[in-house]
């Protein structure tokens, strides 16, 4: 069960690699270029959420690794557990955050262009995504790092 819990958690680690790089690729690139001045920015938008075929696969992914990481926590060694857990915890919560929060606004705004709100709603919702994009991006680089260290203590 030890070998099956340190698989999973290779692959958690891996994801999360995944998961964190086309975070801040997002955040770079892609945000900035429909986010820059909204409202105008919003509406002239013209490629939709183009950051939701790479995430549909990954986001999910995470979660559910991260899901498996916190069940097969007790077969790792003493040591990495704790590790192991805090990485789970915070693979399912980024999920809810992101399905709960990140996924309407995106709608509401850059997947829809705006339609239907008013010029300061599409700034309020562009501006709140943007905000706390910064903590969930923190957020998931902590439970990359989490995860890190659990393989680390888990292969000694």
């Amino acid at each position: 069960m030890e070998k099956l819990a340190v698989i999973v958690l290779w692959a958690l680690v891996v994801a999360s690699g995944v998961l964190v790089g086309g975070s801040v690729f997002e955040r770079i690139v892609v945000t900035p270029l429909w986010a820059a001045s909204p409202p105008e920015s919003v509406s002239a938008w013209t490629l939709g959420a183009i950051q939701r075929p790479f995430f549909i696969v990954v986001t999910p992914l995470w979660a559910l690794l991260s899901l498996a990481v916190f069940a097969l926590a007790f077969a790792l060694p003493e040591p990495a557990r704790p590790w192991a857990r805090t990485a789970g915890i915070i693979g399912v919560c980024v999920m809810i955050a992101t399905v709960a929060f990140f996924v309407p606004l995106l709608e509401k705004t850059e997947a829809n262009r705006g339609a239907g709100l008013s010029g300061a709603d599409i700034a309020r919702f562009t501006q709140m995504f943007v905000q706390w994009s910064y903590l969930r991006s923190a957020v998931a680089l902590g439970g990359w790092m989490a995860a890190l260290r659990a393989l680390t203590l888990a292969s000694r």
